[in-house]
């Protein structure tokens, strides 16, 4: 699959943003765009940094900032002196963001006052960057196998869909797959719809759905009026 610029700025504004520990609205912890991290033991592999001093100052001067305002929040946080944070303080700020409650409308700002450690902009970078290979797998391991023979726009909204809900979810999507899989797009236009708290989004991929079916028939008339045109002039 092809990412293309546009593409992944469309993903990461529809993910969001946080660079600290938050819920997602299925109860998730996670961090960066949209990477979750079930387990305790996936969030103390990254490199999340803290403050040198780390005191109950710094973290409400933390919970203050306004996400994802990093340049100067963080910044600010910063000049006590970073440094790495020890796997039991990734540890601290898992625990306490996952006892917090979490829904469709809470936004991941909200988890701010919670933690005391963050990863920096590459580290969310990179992060996402190994996201998009990952993803893409899951996909033809679990999904479509032949994933890599759909056009441009369903992977595109295919994996818009996954990225957001996982293989497990997305496999519910039944009548969904079988559009897919018979290259019904006008199908998987009238069965993409999820839930979510950003209904643009299901917009948007009911509109890449609907837009990849009328290239389709606009293609198929012009082949079509194409064998007719050399099939007179047989005549």
């Amino acid at each position: 699959m092809l990412f293309t610029d546009s593409f992944k700025a469309q993903l990461k504004i529809s993910e969001g943003l946080a660079y600290h520990l938050y819920l997602d609205t299925n109860g998730y912890v996670t961090v960066g765009h949209g990477h979750m991290m079930d387990h305790v033991g996936l969030a103390i592999t990254l490199p999340f940094q803290t403050a040198m001093a780390r005191t109950e100052p710094a973290r409400e001067l933390f919970s203050q900032l306004q996400m994802p305002n990093l340049s100067v929040g963080i910044s600010q946080y910063m000049k006590m002196g970073a440094r790495r944070a020890t796997q039991d303080e990734i540890k601290q700020d898992w625990n306490a963001v996952k006892a917090q409650p979490f829904g469709l409308h809470i936004p991941a700002k909200s988890f701010q006052e919670f933690t005391a450690c963050w990863l920096s902009k590459q580290d969310v970078e990179d992060l996402f960057d190994q996201d998009l290979k990952e993803h893409v797998q899951s996909i033809k391991t679990y999904v479509f196998p032949d994933f890599d023979t759909f056009p441009q726009a369903a992977q595109e909204a295919i994996f818009d869909m996954e990225f957001n809900m996982g293989p497990t979810t997305l496999n519910t999507f039944t009548n969904f797959k079988k559009a897919v899989n018979a290259r019904d797009w006008d199908g998987a236009a009238n069965t993409c719809h999820r839930i979510t708290p950003h209904e643009e989004r299901n917009v948007w991929t009911k509109n890449m759905f609907l837009k990849l079916a009328m290239d389709t028939r606009a293609n198929e008339a012009y082949q079509l009026n194409r064998e007719l045109k050399e099939a007179h002039r047989g005549f």
